[in-house]
């Protein structure tokens, strides 16, 4: 499976308000864009013919890697900033979805790595 872009979703608390989960995005948006990614991108909101929105989907980011090579250190790094944060990430790729929240780096890296065998580059 190759796997060039993941669609990321910062999950709101019932106690966030719109401003909050905004400005999560953003530090997240800082973080990746840090690493050699070709994009990070807010996702605009799209109306029910398809046509663009005005907004952007509350928290929603699309990081094109570039390279399928670089998902397994965004994975890591986004891991890192859950932890740090205490938020939770919904990470979606190829319909499957990988979702990291503030558990244990150990058990963290085990969800990781289990998706990654299903989504890292083959030789």
């Amino acid at each position: 499976m190759n796997t060039e872009s993941l669609a990321l979703q910062v999950v709101p608390t019932d106690d966030d308000d719109a401003e909050d989960v905004h400005d999560l995005s953003v530090r997240l948006r800082a973080t990746l864009l840090d690493l050699d990614v070709a994009s990070v991108d807010p996702v605009p909101e799209v109306g029910p013919d398809g046509a663009k929105g005005l907004g952007t989907v509350l928290g929603a980011l699309m990081v094109g890697l570039g390279a399928a090579e670089r998902i397994a250190r965004v994975l890591r790094t986004i891991g890192a900033w859950v932890r740090h944060t205490g938020r939770t990430v919904e990470i979606r790729a190829d319909g499957d979805v990988l979702k990291l929240t503030n558990v244990s780096a150990e058990q963290q890296n085990r969800l990781i790595d289990a998706w990654l065998e299903r989504h890292a580059p083959r030789d």
